[in-house]
């Protein structure tokens, strides 16, 4: 779940006015590589869906680009592309303030970002947490659910304080206590999420079912991949809220906002092996059945 396109930069005060052009440069770097990239990301991704189309018309084409992964890969790639864009704005054209226009789209892209993307691993895991962890499916479900509301939260007020909160450095303290709550949350549902692919994949290896194991093994490894990426790109959230900024800070934060390309990557390159897979079996004449976490439409 998670990389996470989090709200670690609306935190800092106003990082502009500590590093003015060198901060907007680097900025300006990251919205142009993030946007090509998104327009890469989205080609490809409809690609794929013009692939697995048995009649390519505009009914089909919508009726695919609807289904419950790819309308969440295609939501993650756009607000990841429009927080960039905003938030680049906001530093280039309305600088008088890190609470203008620009920087409240930001916000609310990156809420759209994060939710999709656990929405996504929601889809992945829950049938998943059903056949390991039958019992704890409401936790997981709350868990997601509390994050979802997270996210509503940190961004009504990252935007509502830069109009009405008297209190710049209070602000500053209430908007890291949501996002280290966030932050938790979702470390949390990543862990849960890990073991479980982990713990699925062992059990159908061990009972030699009459599953399709090539098919849970790409869900399972791409699943792996996503957790750890997520974990990863929250932990280098964390330095530049607590550690004073320096270049090496303004650096970590760059690498920390491309971090969702990466996440997004990883399920296309899935979506390709299952949708490769898929074909494959078509081909053959023997369709193999659908397993937890997949869709008709991979």
């Amino acid at each position: 779940m998670a990389d996470s396109n989090s709200t670690s930069s609306s935190t800092d005060p106003d990082p502009y006015s500590m590093w003015g052009e060198i901060y907007l440069d680097l900025t300006g770097h990251v919205t142009w590589i993030t946007a090509v990239a998104s327009i890469i990301q989205t080609g490809l991704l409809f690609t794929l869906i013009c692939k697995q189309v048995k009649k390519l018309t505009l009914a089909s084409l919508w009726k695919e680009t609807k289904d419950k992964f790819n309308s969440l890969i295609l939501a993650m790639t756009f607000c990841n592309a429009g927080t960039a864009i905003t938030y680049y704005i906001s530093l280039k054209y309305e600088i008088t303030s890190i609470f203008s226009y620009g920087y409240s789209l930001s916000v609310l892209f990156s809420a759209g970002y994060q939710i999709a993307m656990v929405m996504h691993l929601y889809r992945r895991g829950v049938a998943i947490f059903e056949a390991i962890f039958p019992a704890a499916v409401w936790i997981f479900t709350f868990g997601v659910s509390l994050f979802v509301f997270l996210q509503f939260v940190i961004a009504g007020f990252n935007i509502a304080s830069g109009v009405y909160w008297p209190s710049q450095r209070l602000m500053y303290l209430i908007a890291s206590g949501l996002f280290d709550t966030a932050l938790i949350v979702l470390f949390l549902i990543d862990i849960s999420v890990l073991t479980c692919f982990v713990s699925y994949l062992r059990e159908a290896r061990k009972s030699h079912a009459n599953l399709n194991l090539d098919r849970m093994k790409v869900i399972a490894r791409y699943g792996i991949a996503s957790c750890f990426w997520t974990l990863f790109s929250g932990a280098v959230q964390i330095p530049p809220i607590y550690l004073p900024w320096s270049r090496d800070m303004m650096i970590l934060g760059a690498v920390f906002a491309l971090a969702p390309l990466g996440y997004i990557s990883l399920q296309l390159w899935m979506k390709w092996e299952l949708q490769a897979d898929w074909l494959k079996s078509s081909v053959s004449g023997v369709t193999p059945p659908l397993q937890a976490g997949e869709s008709n439409t991979v």
